[in-house]
């Protein structure tokens, strides 16, 4: 009741009128067998019965009364609810110990502390170098160019490279075998100057894989490189950056036509663009340096790779990491090419890697790596099946694009 007077009167009354409106009323009203309270109620209620300023609220005060009531319900419920559940509080405990991504710049001083990588700088000399590039420019740019944008397929998606790429080789074309996404690719054949870098190459990385003791057993190899064997780049892919818009994202190079624990090397030419790695997540393996072991899969490594520049890639560089060339705003161009970038990664060709399986697709399949350990395995076991191999189809598991083919390397080659 005493709300409704409040609404009624309004704040055209002040508390003066109101108390004289009490005390008028209160003179005229029978105050005999009433208790306080009821004779506060009659008294009220007189007053609303004659007061000629009285009226019903308007939908608006009435819409804000109630909103009011709704808001002060809403607040007291909240009141008697937790904060925060168990589940916020363990999400939120999660996000506060996450570890923020890390950028660690290398050198050629520092690569091969942190990653299975040597690279050198200025190894090509300068005459040679230009001369490279030149021929590539020349190349990739003719009418009738083998050069041309790749296609891959990505989480089962087609997509397409932001680059141009080209397949070089010293291979007889008969004897040459190769797809490349399921389809089939077909390799230029060494020009005298790339046959002739090509063998420099193979000379200074067999002299590096003999120095190092390079290990390539694997469970499908357990034989290590020999002192007398020679790595031979007997094939190469071409790849043409034009500006620092194009691109290629991180992966791991194919396996299939290499086999497992290739040695890879990357000989770049032209404007200085950066390389940048990252551990892939989950993965484990024994018997490499305690540098590549740890290496947490939050970190990036980003290394420039300067003209004339030759990166070499030990295993498991491609079992263990993925690599990129990122995007780019500002970045060392060069007198010749300027802000194109030109590499060439040499690869070893190896014959009995040439018939990958083809898949439910009817397409090649590509080789890639397994590298965890089973709890069920003893000691022994474990040793000799910590790695493992597999072909599976190029375009996925089978949920949109894909078959899912998958089928465990069981060929047991020597790689000497």
């Amino acid at each position: 009741m005493i709300c409704r007077l409040i609404e009624c009167l309004g704040e055209s009354h002040s508390i003066e009128s109101l108390v004289e409106s009490l005390d008028a009323t209160l003179s005229s009203v029978d105050c005999s067998n009433q208790s306080t309270s009821e004779l506060i109620h009659t008294t009220i209620e007189a007053i609303l019965n004659k007061t000629s300023s009285f009226k019903e609220p308007s939908p608006k005060k009435r819409k804000i009364s109630e909103d009011s009531v709704t808001i002060s319900k809403q607040q007291h419920r909240q009141q008697q609810i937790p904060e925060k559940s168990a589940f916020d509080i363990l999400k939120a405990q999660a996000a506060a110990t996450k570890i923020e991504p890390r950028q660690v710049y290398l050198t050629k001083d520092t690569i091969e502390t942190h990653l299975p990588c040597q690279l050198f700088h200025d190894w090509l000399p300068k005459p040679e170098s230009n001369e490279l590039l030149q021929f590539l420019m020349k190349d990739a740019s003719k009418p009738d160019t083998q050069w041309s944008i790749n296609k891959y397929f990505i989480n089962e998606r087609e997509t397409l490279s932001s680059h141009k790429s080209a397949l070089f080789t010293s291979i007889p074309m008969d004897e040459f075998k190769h797809t490349f996404q399921g389809g089939d690719t077909t390799g230029i054949p060494y020009s005298p100057l790339l046959q002739a870098v090509s063998e420099k190459v193979d000379d200074f990385v067999t002299g590096k894989v003999r120095e190092k003791g390079v290990r390539l057993r694997t469970a499908v190899s357990r034989k290590n490189t020999s002192t007398s064997g020679r790595w031979n780049g007997n094939f190469c892919i071409a790849n043409e950056y034009l500006h620092g818009k194009q691109i290629t994202g991180f992966h791991a190079d194919s396996l299939a036509y290499i086999g497992p624990r290739p040695v890879i090397v990357s000989l770049s030419l032209g404007a200085t663009r950066t390389f940048r790695v990252r551990k892939i997540k989950g993965v484990t393996v024994r018997n490499v340096p305690n540098a590549i072991s740890s290496t947490n899969s939050d970190t990036t490594y980003s290394i420039k790779l300067p003209h004339g520049s030759l990166l070499i890639m030990y295993p498991p560089m491609q079992e263990l990491y993925k690599h990129e060339i990122g995007p780019e705003r500002n970045f060392a161009g060069h007198p010749i090419s300027g802000l194109a970038r030109y590499n060439l990664t040499f690869r070893m060709y190896r014959p009995e890697f040439s018939m990958p399986p083809f898949c439910k697709c009817n397409i090649r399949t590509d080789l890639k790596p397994v590298f965890k350990r089973s709890s069920t395995l003893d000691a022994q076991q474990e040793k000799e099946e910590e790695e493992k191999y597999y072909y599976a189809c190029v375009k996925g598991r089978g949920g949109q694009l894909g078959c899912g083919f998958f089928e465990w390397l069981s060929m047991k080659p020597v790689y000497d």
